[in-house]
């Protein structure tokens, strides 16, 4: 079993459709939904998937045959180490601990596994050493 996050963008047209359960029930796959917003001008939404690799990409065919736009979330946030001044101001900002500090030389790190896509922390770093990858 892996696990993979991604971030899904449903245009309005796609909001009032079962398509996340299907995603589910129809691939066999194990769904964790970390972030949402979903109105009736579309949506977003931050989807962990676990499964087979065979299972997860059949998931993500379906989930493009249906009209849905999918990123993987692993490529969204990028942190510039050679422009980080390791502040820490995105270590008290992130609400999932995706910023750990290294207590050996005070350097601070990002681990994208916990990471949701919540973008508080681009706001938050003043010398934009944290950006999105677009």
């Amino acid at each position: 079993m892996i696990k993979k996050k991604l971030i899904l963008e449903f245009s309005p047209d796609l909001v009032d459709r079962p398509i996340i359960h299907r995603l589910s029930t129809e691939h066999g796959l194990a769904l964790n939904i970390l972030r949402a917003t979903i109105t009736e001008d579309g949506g977003r939404m931050i989807l962990s998937l676990e499964g087979s690799s065979d299972s997860i990409s059949a998931g993500i065919a379906y989930l493009n045959e249906k009209g849905v736009s999918v990123q993987d979330l692993d490529a969204f946030i990028t942190k510039d180490d050679g422009r980080c001044t390791d502040c820490g101001a995105c270590l008290s900002i992130c609400p999932v601990k995706a910023y750990e500090l290294d207590r050996t030389d005070w350097s601070v790190h990002f681990r994208s596994d916990p990471c949701i896509a919540c973008g508080v922390c681009l706001d938050v770093c003043p010398v934009k050493a944290i950006r999105k990858v677009v």
